[in-house]
């Protein structure tokens, strides 16, 4: 495998959007990921070479972009010290801080619960930052907001009153990335057409004031060495960037069973730290939305135990190109770590994250008010967040579906009513919810007992102390959650039901 190290300068703000729960929000993602690149690339070399809808019948376009023959990597932020710059990766699921930890502070305790026993497991919280483990030290892109009219296209004005908000990756920030094929032809033809330097234009809006960047490659590819594998038969495999994986109906799916079979025989997943998220994008080149995907989080770690050492080097060459579907696109990167993680129970990271001191004096009334509205907002957004993993554990555990008419009969009720009174239902319908069940709990067990929102509290309780405000007593409060919880619920289950299968 050969490989091209690259710098990315954002030129101006750059938004990679993703889902922020919120309909008057366009979050960003934190990193470039290679898909985006890849699409940036295809769209210039369409651009230069002007050959429009027929790009797949160009050989190079189709090698370099439609065929895969050469992997864009993520692009995570980079920091330089000492006259040198140091990449960055996603922080290991397995490597968290205390929850009575101070957040301002110099320097993170991370312990890792890979080296505990399951009885004397540390009460933790995962923080989702970059760190550079060798060098010990963490780096946080710059993101700040914009703030934007919607615009009334027919009378060519903005709309009253209606604002939404831009979040974005701030310009003259550093990012590294790495794109490599298996052969140096592929590469050395892609540094001669598009050069050593490149301008692009990438995420959303960049047809407007975001999204410039620039791409400076270093002269000549590479080989790239692959990494040897620690002696030992326990190694940690930690996912470097989302992996895609494919389960026997062909569907995307992040469970232990389906990562098992892209392994080899000779290795088994003795513990894992574990997370999914929802990959979704547009194709910019063919002016259509991509499928959505069931992806492995960026930081997700499996421990895994080595029975045969062919498995190890296999595993060992697999790291060159990645594991899962659409390694081209980035997806499925991963390093093989020793089984401690490279440190004990705890491993000290520095924190260059800007520190504030907090003013004298009481807040002001405005402010608290301000605060008290983000407080809402955000606890509505994890209630939603909530709802959408309760319902994925419903589709993932029960072989039971429900009905369209069923479903729209609940929806109904909770948005006429705020409240889901089920005892109105017939008993068929009844019976049907009861059929419906994840690991722990029938649907209709979930609905009786309401749902607990003590860990949706529990994230706001310092900003909601700080201006007086329990919003675990505010009743209305309280409903309006709930409400949002089970419009969430619902309209998930519904998608999984537009999107195939015969469970929820």
């Amino acid at each position: 495998m050969h490989l091209i190290n690259y710098r990315l300068t954002t030129l101006s703000p750059i938004i990679i959007s993703k889902n922020a729960g919120d309909p008057n929000m366009v979050a960003t993602d934190d990193y470039i990921p290679g898909v985006a690149l890849l699409g940036a690339f295809a769209t210039e070399f369409i651009k230069w070479k002007k050959i429009g809808s027929s790009a797949h019948t160009d050989e190079a376009f189709c090698n370099w972009f439609l065929k895969g023959k050469i992997f864009f990597d993520n692009c995570y932020i980079s920091y330089s010290e000492y006259d040198k710059e140091f990449p960055t990766h996603p922080l290991p699921l397995c490597l968290c801080e205390l929850k009575s930890d101070s957040a301002n502070k110099d320097a993170v305790i991370l312990h890792n619960l890979f080296n505990y026993e399951d009885d004397e497991m540390p009460v933790t919280a995962y923080r989702q930052r970059y760190v550079n483990l060798e060098e010990k030290r963490f780096c946080f892109p710059k993101k700040s907001l914009s703030f934007h009219h919607e615009r009334d296209y027919h009378k060519g004005s903005s709309k009253e009153r209606i604002i939404f908000n831009y979040e974005q990756l701030d310009k003259a920030q550093t990012f590294r990335g790495v794109i490599k094929s298996a052969e140096s032809k592929y590469l050395e033809d892609f540094i001669t057409f598009f050069g050593n330097e490149v301008e692009l234009r990438i995420g959303k809006s960049r047809a407007t004031q975001y999204g410039q960047v620039k791409i400076t490659f270093d002269t000549y590819p590479t080989q790239k060495q692959i990494q040897k594998p620690p002696d030992s038969d326990e190694i940690i495999l930690f996912f470097t960037s989302p992996a895609i994986f494919l389960n026997e109906y062909g569907f995307s799916a992040a469970d232990l069973p389906v990562i098992t079979k892209y392994l080899d025989a000779g290795v088994e997943i003795q513990k894992a730290f574990l997370k999914q998220e929802e990959i979704e994008g547009y194709s910019a080149v063919w002016k259509t939305k991509k499928s959505l995907f069931n992806a492995v989080f960026a930081g997700s770690c499996l421990k895994l135990n080595i029975t045969e050492k062919t498995a190890l080097e296999t595993l060992a060459k697999m790291q060159a190109t990645g594991i899962g579907e659409k390694t081209n696109e980035g997806f499925g990167q991963f390093q093989i770590m020793p089984s401690d993680m490279g440190c004990q129970k705890t491993i000290t990271i520095r924190d260059n994250k800007p520190k504030y001191t907090r003013p004298n004096g009481d807040i002001p009334q405005t402010v608290s008010e301000v605060v008290k509205e983000i407080v809402i907002k955000h606890l509505i957004s994890e209630v939603k967040d909530k709802a959408i993993n309760d319902c994925n554990e419903f589709y993932r555990a029960s072989s039971q579906s429900i009905t369209k008419f069923l479903l729209s009969r609940l929806e109904s009720m909770v948005s006429a009513t705020g409240n889901l009174d089920i005892s109105t239902l017939r008993k068929p319908a009844r019976d049907q919810l009861e059929s419906i069940h994840n690991e722990e709990q029938t649907l209709k067990g979930l609905i009786d007992k309401r749902i607990s929102l003590t860990d949706v509290y529990q994230n706001t309780q310092k900003l909601s102390k700080e201006i007086n405000y329990n919003p675990n007593a505010d009743k209305d409060l309280t409903k309006k959650l709930e409400r949002e919880y089970w419009l969430t619920f619902f309209a998930f289950m519904r998608k999984r039901l537009k999107g195939g299968g015969d469970s929820i």
